[in-house]
C-alpha cells in the first residue's frame, strides 16, 4: 500500500513538472465520501468511506466544456465490514472487504461557467482482499481443537470499471481550484481464492463456491482540485 501511494506520488511530481514546461493544463484532485456496497452474495449492504487520487490531463479550449483524462487511485480508508453467524444465529466473526481501484479516468465538463457539470466513465484494476476477526468465543474453541484461524483471504485482482456524474464548483477566476461532487458507480466482479475457501469451509463444516460474483458498489465523493501549467 505504501510502496503504491509513494509511486502515484512521484508519478504526479514528474507530470506536474513536464507540464509546466510545455505549458499543458494538468489537474490533481484529492477526494473522500461515502459509499455504500452491493454485493451479489451479501444478504445486507456495509457502509465504507474511499480515499483517493486523481491526476488529469485537461483538452479546455472547447467553448462548450473540457475533456480530462488520466489516473486515478481510489482505496476505502475504512472498508465494508460484514457479520458472519452460523445456523443458530451465533456469530462467528466479522469480516471486511479491502478492495482498491488503480485505473484511467475520463471527464467531460459541459459549460464553462462556475458550476460545470460533468459525466464520468472509468477503468481498471481491483485489488485487495479480506480481513477475519473472529469472536472471543470461536478463539476459545479454536484453542482447545488446537485449530488454526485465518486472519485474512485472498481475492482475485480483476478489471473494473465505473460510471458517473458530478459537478465542478470553481473558486477562482483562472479556474485551476475546485471544489467537485460526484456520485460513482463501481462495476466488478470477483472470486475467493480456492485454498482459502477450501480451509475456512472445513472450518466452518460448509462448501464456501469459488465461482466469480459481483462486488459492485456506490458512492459520493467531494473532494478538491488543483489546476497546474497554465
Amino acid at each position: 500500500m505504501k510502496k503504491t501511494l509513494t509511486v502515484l506520488f512521484l508519478f504526479a511530481i514528474a507530470f506536474i513538472n513536464s507540464t509546466k514546461i510545455n505549458a499543458q493544463p494538468f489537474k490533481v484532485g484529492l477526494f473522500t465520501g461515502f459509499g455504500m456496497s452491493s454485493f451479489e452474495d451479501f444478504k445486507e449492504n456495509a457502509g465504507f468511506f474511499p480515499l483517493g487520487l486523481r491526476a488529469l490531463y485537461s483538452l479546455d479550449k472547447m467553448k462548450w466544456g473540457s475533456i480530462n483524462f488520466g489516473i486515478e487511485f481510489n482505496y476505502p480508508i475504512i472498508p465494508p465490514s460484514f457479520e458472519l453467524s452460523d445456523n443458530q444465529g451465533t456469530k462467528l466473526y466479522d469480516q471486511k472487504i479491502k478492495q482498491f481501484m488503480i485505473g484511467a479516468l475520463a471527464k467531460v465538463n459541459f459549460l464553462k461557467k462556475q458550476f460545470r457539470p460533468y459525466a464520468r466513465l472509468g477503468g481498471g484494476i481491483v485489488m485487495g482482499g479480506v480481513t477475519l476477526t473472529w469472536t472471543d468465543q470461536i478463539k476459545q474453541v479454536a484453542q482447545q481443537r488446537q485449530l488454526v484461524l485465518p486472519e485474512d483471504g485472498s481475492l482475485s485482482s480483476s478489471f473494473g470499471f465505473n460510471i458517473g456524474a458530478g459537478t465542478d464548483y470553481v473558486l477562482d477566476r483562472k479556474g485551476e481550484s475546485v471544489i467537485f461532487i460526484e456520485f460513482v458507480f463501481n462495476i466488478v466482479s470477483r472470486s475467493i481464492d480456492e485454498a482459502d475457501a477450501k480451509n475456512l469451509g472445513t472450518l466452518l463444516g460448509t462448501t464456501i463456491s469459488t465461482a466469480s460474483t459481483g462486488y459492485n458498489n456506490w458512492a459520493i465523493q467531494l473532494g478538491y482540485q488543483l489546476g497546474f501549467g497554465k
